[in-house]
């Protein structure tokens, strides 16, 4: 989340606006109303958020909206559009009550003309768009994305900031060569469906799947076994 809001922060217009606000078991501004002149504020503020247990995930939101609501007027003026964009790995920790109540304060913050969008960190599944969003986000118009690792996170926050899906090619698929009179053996790291055993090159061909989005980059590493040099 922090070199994703440090890109965002390094892609802001003349005339965009950033506000950044922390919720652990309250909400905190941590900087407000700041332009692409505040870029070292902004990464001095994207650096101070750090993983807790606790997830006020209500209070951030309504702190969230108003800071949008106080700026609706002078972005409509200028020309702007408000965005809030909510980043949690907690939804699975939010009880029922308390989604009813963000489902309000979303509808409420929408009808008001603000676009919200909900980015999903939760690690423990595999994310991409089809997901199901949780009961209390299908109210529309949220714009609900899931992001897990670096890629995904400043993809979505980007594609938030700018409206533009940031995936520009799925199931890319990468194929290695090696020349088997010098590999004898590789190993794919981290990402081994075999597991983690060195496999021949005879018994399975080297690939790897991958989504790439903007700016960024797909990177495999392999474990070689390299044969012993012809003597002579």
């Amino acid at each position: 989340v922090q070199q994703a809001l440090i890109h965002l922060a390094e892609q802001l217009g003349e005339q965009d606006r950033i506000s950044l606000v922390s919720y652990i078991d309250r909400a905190r501004i941590l900087i407000e109303d700041a332009g692409r002149q505040h870029v070292d504020d902004l990464r001095q503020a994207a650096a101070a958020l750090t993983p807790e247990h606790a997830t006020n995930m209500l209070a951030g939101f309504r702190e969230g909206y108003w800071l949008a609501s106080t700026s609706l007027a002078r972005d409509r003026a200028e020309k702007r559009i408000t965005r809030l964009c909510l980043l949690t790995d907690g939804l699975a920790e939010l009880d029922e009550r308390s989604g009813e109540q963000m489902s309000q304060a979303m509808q409420k913050a929408a009808a008001e003309g603000i676009q919200l969008a909900l980015v999903d960190l939760s690690q423990g599944r595999q994310a991409n768009r089809n997901d199901s969003p949780p009961p209390w986000s299908q109210a529309k118009p949220i714009r609900y994305l899931t992001a897990a690792g670096h890629a995904q996170t400043l993809a979505a926050v980007m594609e938030v900031y700018s409206s533009q899906p940031q995936a520009v090619a799925d199931n890319v698929l990468l194929n290695v060569a090696f020349n088997p009179e010098v590999v004898a053996g590789y190993r794919l790291i981290g990402h081994e469906p075999s597991g983690g055993q060195l496999l021949g090159l005879d018994l399975s061909p080297p690939q790897q799947q991958a989504t790439l989005y903007a700016s960024g980059a797909a990177t495999v590493l392999f474990e070689l076994q390299l044969r012993e040099p012809v003597q002579g």
